[in-house]
């Protein structure tokens, strides 16, 4: 079989025995369990800094709107859940490469070499527009939608203030006896011992213990609606809108798998423009959360990315693949 040109090999020149195929696959199945497994090791050992990661996006969004960026745990048992979760997550994530390169060995030998070309094609471009997915919710669409939510409770607040009575006025003596504490945008490293100050930064009243350690005490505006998000809820909100964006990224592949099979073609993606964009904003308006902001900024990439699969189609139409081996 060696002797074979491998430009000339077809799928029956790698015919195996049954047994050898569950061998095959067998070991190619213990590597992906193993893989992960290894991951997981390091993934475990920088579990929190990947998990402050993710805090980042809605702690900058409270601290934009005058609000503490503190996080809420409901039960004893949440953080270790929240920590184990993302790294093994970012485990699995990280062997991803591993996994679908096993998968490729296993299926390769049976296609031929027109489909090969396209595997080759489209895995390289999927993986791409899966990463430019993702980034694009992490560092546009998720913040943004965050600031948008916050902003709108921050709205809803009811708004509070104890005047004094009528014709009445603080003495200048009360006044004077009042405690002013300092605004400052940092932990003053110089701080002593029970001396306190405002952080204009986190929204803290903060002060230094005995132990040496700065204790917090969180202020905001107005009172009304307290503004402290549950890890599992927001967590759960951003691996959902995560994963909803690097499927939506693949929508070019898609439509050029469709076009090389013959479903569609050219002609009938530009004539149907206006019907894709109808589909883009209904798809934008499932996926983001509901704000006009957000749905917005995930519908403009969308409708690009519908024009990049005619482009695609016109540059790499299914002519361009060699005919399948008979």
């Amino acid at each position: 079989m060696s002797m074979i040109p491998a430009m000339t090999r077809r799928p029956d020149d790698f015919r195996m025995p049954l047994g050898e195929h569950l061998e095959e696959l067998r070991t190619r199945v213990i590597i992906c369990l193993i893989a992960p497994l290894v991951l997981a090791v390091p993934a475990l050992y920088f579990g929190k800094q990947i998990l402050e990661w993710l805090l980042d996006p809605i702690r900058d969004a409270m601290i934009r709107a005058g609000l503490p960026g503190r996080i809420q745990l409901l039960s004893p048992t949440e953080p270790m859940v929240s920590y184990f979760k993302i790294a093994l997550l970012a485990a699995v994530l990280a062997a991803a490469p591993v996994i679908l390169w096993q998968l490729w060995k296993f299926i390769e030998p049976g296609l031929y070499e027109r489909e090969k070309k396209v595997a080759y094609l489209l895995l390289p471009g999927s993986t791409l527009l899966l990463i430019l997915g993702v980034a694009f919710n992490y560092y546009v669409v998720f913040p943004m939608t965050l600031r948008v939510l916050v902003a709108f409770a921050q709205g809803m607040q009811p708004t509070v203030s104890v005047a004094p009575p009528a014709e009445e006025t603080t003495p200048p003596e009360v006044l004077d006896s009042l405690i002013q504490v300092p605004h400052y945008a940092y932990d003053p490293p110089e701080l002593k011992i029970g001396q306190m100050y405002y952080n204009t930064s986190l929204h803290q009243l903060r002060m230094r213990g005995e132990d040496g350690q700065m204790y917090g005490a969180d202020m905001q505006s107005d009172t009304g609606f307290a503004q402290q998000y549950e890890i599992k809820a927001y967590l759960n909100m951003m691996l959902g809108m995560t994963l909803a964006f690097a499927i939506a990224f693949q929508l070019p592949l898609v439509l050029l798998l469709l076009g090389w099979v013959g479903v569609v073609d050219i002609k009938s993606l530009k004539y149907y423009r206006r019907h894709a964009l109808l589909g883009c904003a209904i798809a934008a308006a499932v996926i983001t959360p509901p704000d006009v902001t957000s749905m917005i900024a995930l519908l403009i990439p969308l409708y690009l990315l519908y024009e990049l699969s005619i482009i695609l189609l016109r540059f790499v139409p299914a002519g361009r693949l060699s005919p399948p081996e008979q």
